[in-house]
């Protein structure tokens, strides 16, 4: 099961009470940690037909930091086709900076 539709985020009930809130790995590929707003532009664009549309998501941060995550994200997204453009691993980066 992946999470395409708001019915299927509302449906989502989590079977055993956990003491840590973390999501487990099968959750984060079902997209169950994702943001709403990503599901509910989905539905639009299935409501318009749409939904082979090409789109773009751009992630940035409100503080500076340092960028680490990358392997994940990839493995995250292999079977999926997407193009993925980021920093280095380990790449210093400015508050809201844009590449």
């Amino acid at each position: 099961m992946r999470i395409s539709r708001l019915d299927d985020v509302e449906k989502f009930k989590i079977e055993n009470e956990r003491l840590f809130f973390s999501a487990q790995h099968e959750e984060i590929k079902m997209g169950l940690t994702t943001d709403i707003y990503f599901i509910k532009t989905l539905e639009v664009l299935k409501y318009l037909k749409r939904e082979d549309a090409y789109v773009k998501a751009e992630i940035f941060a409100r503080r500076e930091g340092i960028f680490c995550g990358l392997p994940e994200v990839l493995n995250l997204l292999k079977d999926v086709d997407c193009k993925v453009y980021s920093l280095e691993e380990g790449e210093n980066f400015s508050a809201k900076e844009r590449l």
